[in-house]
């Protein structure tokens, strides 16, 4: 017996022509033309798992498509990025703690590397093992410069992210590398790239897991495939921590409003709770234990940041901004030209679906729009407020801008006069309308291909770079002079890594800049140098810094002109006073001024030097 079309190809028809005139059949809604010849304009579903390509070209294809596009931003990051500067604060700090669980990694074995991360988990595990493994196969530069390894991780990270939603979509190959040439373009992931914040990455893997939950029905119909899905939700919590309240609720909403849409497919709750348990049992096995371990650590890191150091951040953003600063940081920074074709490609899937009466398809997509929603206001509502803040937001924007790629282009069907089962197949698969959706595609990807990364100033980074190497060179001549020994102990001697060194020696830094303390202690455990460092950031009292000057071999401290410069911190405005304090004092002395374009850095010791 014939199948009926609407049995053939499911959902519903819709018709977008003026030249049509509108009739109502049992197989859906048909637009007649003036010549007679039927035209049905379908989106269809996810019944066809036979046109997706084998899950090795998902993780294989797609992953080296990101890793060569990563190569050439580090290359060029080299020459005028963030690679040509020493290492960024606070991209140095996941440094300094994956060369310390190295080096326990080489010293001893695989155990006591893993039982490192057991003993003293990481702020952001996956930015900890990813420089970890970056510095395990292509080691570190002893002049400390910042290691282009772990930012090629980076690359390769988002690459597995994207292929894993490619894969739960059953996207074609043929549709996945335009795709992925659409995804390398993004400003967003230069930028991601670049950057060793786990903010951004983070985001887009909350914000993959959260499309499966829309779509659970369809992606996540085996039980097989909720289980994976659930471990890489547990990978994803991993990733940022201190984020999983942002991130539980937002796929709270995801899942819910999957599961409402399931019910109306399957008339049962029982396979959405079953999809459920499936996905929590990985999660609570695999990210269960840190979060156990770590959850008086992740409140209180929440509480300084949105709390304690609320004053700090909050001045940078004006009043009439307010509302709208994650909007200005996503289309003149993140996405630029692709913000917008990807919010109307998503609403114009919605208003279709409700023309014709509750499409499955448009309404996921009004909830995907939903959870983008969801992931600006969040961020908005709360007076600290950092671009990276918004990473779960910049990540619902890039999976919205591919699966609205993948609907237009595999999910919209065209079907000809010939009512026929193989008619409508060809025209959707290979038929001139596909081809030129995928061409102008391609064209689009192709020609936005860009580098968007970070750009530094020419004299910034040449002060940067004469700062690190001489004020470098003035701990080395003061560990030299030290009676205790300096650069034969052991980092291994436990399990914990010494983050923040135990070396006899002690280093004040006044301030976080204008190099980050922790780049001379990645550069120290480069050189086998151990020593300890202090920093005041948040200190509003003079006499909170006197008091950590006191315990310091050697103190650095930036003029008033190169002050101005920096980030106006409550400290910079004691670093006068505290000049004037150290003037008096008498066990230190100053030994040394650094002199740069952008103004100078004065650098006191407790013992007397070589001149440099």
């Amino acid at each position: 017996m014939k199948k009926k079309r609407s049995e053939a190809f499911p959902g519903e028809a819709i018709g977008l022509h003026r030249r049509f005139a509108m009739r109502t059949t049992g197989a859906g809604t048909t637009f007649v033309s003036k010549s007679f010849l039927p035209t049905r304009i379908e989106l269809g579903g996810f019944e066809r798992p036979e046109h997706g390509a084998r899950v090795y070209f998902y993780l294989l294809a797609i992953p080296l498509i990101c890793l060569l596009k990563s190569i050439v931003l580090v290359r060029a990051g080299a020459s005028y990025g963030r690679l040509s500067l020493p290492p960024i604060y606070d991209d140095v700090g996941y440094f300094v703690d994956a060369l310390g669980r190295v080096q326990i990694l080489l010293e001893k074995d695989v155990w006591h590397f893993a039982k490192s991360f057991i003993a003293a988990p990481p702020h952001a595990p996956y930015s900890t093992l990813a420089a970890s493994l970056g510095f395990l196969f292509f080691g570190v530069d002893p002049g400390g410069s910042a290691p282009a390894a772990p930012f090629l991780v980076n690359g390769l990270a988002l690459g597995l992210m994207a292929g894993f939603l490619l894969f739960l979509f059953r996207i074609p190959a043929l549709t996945s590398c335009c795709i992925a040439l659409v995804f390398i373009a993004l400003p967003w992931f230069d930028i991601s790239v670049t950057i060793f914040h786990p903010d951004l990455i983070a985001g887009f893997a909350a914000a993959v897991i959260a499309a499966a939950l829309i779509w659970q029905s369809e992606v996540l119909a085996t039980p097989k495939r909720a289980l994976i899905a659930g471990m890489a939700a547990a990978v994803a919590l991993l990733i940022k921590p201190v984020a999983v309240q942002m991130v539980a609720a937002l796929w709270t909403i995801a899942w819910f409003c999957g599961a409402v849409l399931a019910y109306r497919e399957e008339r049962s709750w029982k396979p959405s709770l079953i999809r459920l348990a499936f996905g929590i049992i990985p999660i609570a096995v695999l990210a269960g234990p840190y979060f156990i371990k770590q959850f008086s650590y992740i409140v209180a890191y929440i509480y300084t940041a949105f709390v304690t150091e609320k004053k700090a951040w909050s001045y940078l953003v004006a009043p009439s901004e307010n509302n709208l600063f994650y909007y200005y940081k996503q289309a003149e920074i993140f996405f630029g030209g692709f913000l917008i074709p990807a919010f109307v490609g998503a609403f114009a899937i919605l208003l279709t679906g409700m023309a014709v009466r509750c499409r499955p398809a448009a309404l996921r997509f009004g909830v995907l729009i939903l959870v983008c929603a969801f992931a600006y206001i969040v961020p908005t509502s709360v007076e600290v407020k950092k671009d990276l803040f918004g990473g779960v937001l910049y990540g619902c924007i890039a999976v919205t801008l591919i699966l609205v790629i993948h609907f237009i282009v595999d999910r919209l069907r065209l079907t000809g006069p010939l009512d026929r089962a193989a008619a409508p197949t060809y025209m959707a698969r290979v038929g001139g309308w596909r081809g030129a959706l995928l061409g102008l595609v391609f064209l689009v990807g192709f020609i936005s291909i860009g580098d968007h990364q970070f750009r530094a100033e020419l004299d910034e980074g040449h002060a940067m770079r004469l700062v690190y190497d001489q004020l470098y060179g003035y701990i080395v001549d003061v560990a030299g002079s030290s009676p205790g020994p300096q650069a034969n102990k052991p980092l291994a001697e436990t399990d914990k890594p010494q983050v923040y060194g135990t070396g006899p020696m002690m280093v004040y830094f006044s301030c976080p800049a204008p190099v980050a303390p922790d780049a001379f202690r990645f550069r120290g455990l480069a050189n086998g140098l151990i020593f300890q460092i202090s920093m005041t950031v948040h200190e509003d009292e003079l006499r909170a810094l006197t008091n950590a000057a006191i315990k310091a071999s050697i103190v650095a401290i930036p003029d008033d002109t190169y002050a101005k410069r920096m980030f106006p911190l409550p400290v910079m405005r004691h670093l006068p006073e505290l000049r004037n304090w150290l003037a008096i004092n008498n066990r230190l002395r100053l030994v040394g001024t650094i002199r740069t374009k952008q103004g100078n850095v004065d650098v006191y010791a407790d013992r007397p030097i070589s001149q440099r």
